[in-house]
């Protein structure tokens, strides 16, 4: 913690954890509850420590610090993204063809 200054302990996060967490989260969003609870204890423990705050600040604050949507509302944003990007086709042809547009009219 010492050795970075908070500028660049916020990038090593963004740059270097995020994508871990980003990496198939659509796909594991499905997984149980408490599988997904876990990578939620991780993902704060890595804010907590890039701002070097104490393990009892609150989550909301640290995620405002560090500019992040909460694990779960990151994984929405990502699934939203993936069904826009279908439905628009503007999306790889190996994942367009796994769905099949049906009118929600009568």
């Amino acid at each position: 913690k010492n050795l970075l200054p908070l500028k660049y302990r916020k990038m090593f996060a963004n740059s270097l954890m995020l994508p871990i967490f980003d990496y198939l989260d659509i796909i594991y969003s499905k997984a149980g509850k408490s599988k997904l609870s876990e990578l939620d204890v991780l993902y704060k423990k890595i804010a907590k420590i890039a701002l070097d705050v104490s393990t009892t600040e609150s989550r909301l604050t640290v995620y405002s610090a560090m500019k992040w949507l909460p694990l779960h509302l990151r994984r929405q944003v990502h699934l939203s993204t993936y069904m826009f990007r279908i439905i628009k086709n503007i999306s790889p042809s190996n994942c367009m063809n796994k769905f099949k547009y049906v009118s929600g009219g009568s």
